[in-house]
């Protein structure tokens, strides 16, 4: 019997041993959005793609430069023709990409933080309460968008960006990132922005930091700048550019369809870029010509606006913590992504549910990052939100409740 239950303490204790290991912290969150992936692709939940983010797997540089076409570019590579299946290959592809990326970076932060029990409680609750968001990793995994090609390199950037040599290769993934779409610079590139601020900081402001971070924000604005507002095609209109490109696709397309497309889809890519015209027509076109913008905008801000102000106090709160001056300006630009990320989401308006969930994304990847640094003034605020959190359960039950709602309602 005493050798029974001494072999069932031995493995207990392996097995303990084994879930806070450092392997464990990479290959937890791995194994779980890998088998949601296996998941949603067996029982066939993988969301049908449309003709308008089928257009981004058409488009390519054959009659000169044109915004938002490197992944279209990247399959030209391969293949003349563009088949669904092609197109559901290289989604899947890229939604193993995210799952690799993402898995680096939540496996960092339960990596560096498991020699503090409580620290690492509370990293673990703040990834589980991010991976259950909607819009949040899972949902990448079962979309057709080009969304997980550029969050799955915004992670693998902050990942390298903590990395001696990985660093080196920061720019690039932040050029590809861009040309994939300049709009997202107001999305996931923040948190990659905000990350390389701070290790340029943590680093005693190196050269070698100085340089990549420099490098990095000046190509994203220039490339940015430059993919938004120059026109180097060679399309004559919006509807030669349609027909073109889904000339590429095997499946026949409708004439309306590709009128739709052209007329409020592509219109972008033959329009003055003027802030007079921004302003003026294009986003009250975003608003109101397209239906359901004012619609999304106040729904979602309805149920974001609680969310932001918890994020602005928390940062607020961190800032009052923090003891040196630059620290301070840097939490100070974390609060700030959010208005960006509402410049973002009016811009995408359209899609306002889908967007702004980018800047509660950037909010938990920022609040992560710096746990994982054991920043002071971080780890002390997540501390005393944890400790009110136990002593007031109720709380806590409705702000469990209050992201329910977000789902739901997704």
């Amino acid at each position: 019997m005493q050798n029974n239950q001494s072999k069932i303490s031995v493995n207990r204790t392996g097995l303990d041993s084994f879930v806070h290991s450092r392997l464990f912290c990479y290959l937890a969150p791995f194994a779980a959005l890998t088998a949601y992936l296996i998941y949603v692709t067996a029982a066939n939940k993988m969301q049908t793609h449309d003709y308008y983010y089928t257009m981004y797997y058409l488009m390519n540089y054959d009659k000169g430069f044109v915004s938002r076409a490197l992944v279209g570019e990247v399959v030209s590579w391969f293949v003349d023709t563009v088949t669904p299946t092609v197109i559901d290959v290289v989604s899947f592809l890229g939604s193993l990409f995210l799952i690799v990326s993402a898995s680096l970076c939540l496996g960092s932060v339960l990596d560096k933080t498991r020699d503090n029990p409580g620290l690492h409680r509370n990293a673990a609750v703040l990834i589980v309460f991010l991976c259950i968001l909607p819009f949040s990793f899972k949902t990448y995994l079962t979309d057709v968008a080009v969304d997980k090609f550029f969050w799955a390199i915004a992670l693998l950037a902050v990942f390298l960006s903590q990395k001696k040599i990985g660093i080196l290769l920061v720019p690039v993934l932040c050029v590809i990132a861009t040309l994939i779409n300049p709009l997202f610079l107001l999305g996931s590139m923040l948190l990659v922005a905000i990350v390389l601020l701070n290790e340029c900081y943590e680093s005693g402001f190196s050269a070698k930091h100085i340089i990549v971070c420099a490098v990095s924000y000046i190509a994203m604005i220039v490339i940015g700048v430059y993919d938004v507002a120059v026109i180097t095609h060679g399309f004559a209109d919006a509807h030669e550019m349609a027909s073109y490109f889904f000339s590429r696709y095997s499946e026949p397309v409708a004439d309306y369809i590709l009128k739709d497309l052209a007329d409020n889809y592509l219109m972008d890519y033959f329009t003055d870029k003027s802030a007079e015209f921004i302003f003026s027509e294009q986003i009250p076109l975003y608003l109101i010509g397209w239906g359901n913008g004012v619609k999304m905008l106040f729904n979602a801000l309805f149920f974001s606006a609680p969310a932001m102000v918890l994020f602005g106090i928390f940062w607020k709160s961190v800032i009052k913590e923090e003891k040196k001056g630059f620290g301070k300006f840097v939490f100070f630009l974390c609060g700030a992504t959010m208005a960006a990320a509402l410049v973002f989401t009016v811009l995408a308006a359209w899609t306002f549910t889908r967007y702004i969930s980018f800047c509660f994304l950037v909010q938990l990847g920022l609040i992560l990052y710096f746990l994982a640094r054991k920043n002071e003034a971080v780890v002390t605020v997540t501390g005393r939100i944890a400790d009110f959190c136990k002593k007031h359960v109720a709380v806590a039950a409705a702000a469990v409740s209050y992201v329910a709602i977000f789902i739901i309602n997704h």
